[in-house]
């Protein structure tokens, strides 16, 4: 019974400092706006200067650059934005009904601005 009640409290501690307070995590609809803008520079960080010519490498400087852009706009630092994808990622349902609301606001801004 002491073996028992000593692996209990050993889980129940792992998890408890393995969790992330629910308030630190933004809510779904800051999240679809964060990870809209983020795919959004994905594909804006394959364009060379000329804007005519699309290519498979992404600039990571570019990148980077509209990240902390997309951070600034949204009012979220880099840190808090960190923890709630390890939570949408321990989540999975939840971080699905945040995408299932991105992808199709990706597939109509995809028909309306094909990559040539």
């Amino acid at each position: 019974m002491k073996k028992l009640l000593c692996v209990a409290s050993f889980l129940l501690i792992a998890t408890a400092c393995n969790q992330v307070d629910k308030s630190d995590v933004l809510p779904p609809e800051k999240m679809e706006g964060i990870l809209l803008d983020m795919q959004i520079a994905e594909v804006y960080s394959t364009i060379v200067d000329d804007s005519e010519h699309y290519v498979t490498n992404k600039n990571m400087d570019s990148l980077a650059r509209y990240y902390n852009d997309i951070y600034h706009h949204h009012n979220v630092t880099p840190e808090v934005f960190a923890k709630s994808i390890a939570w949408y990622k321990r989540n999975p349902d939840k971080l699905d009904s945040v995408y299932n609301n991105i992808i199709p606001k990706l597939t109509k801004l995809e028909t309306r601005y094909p990559v040539q």
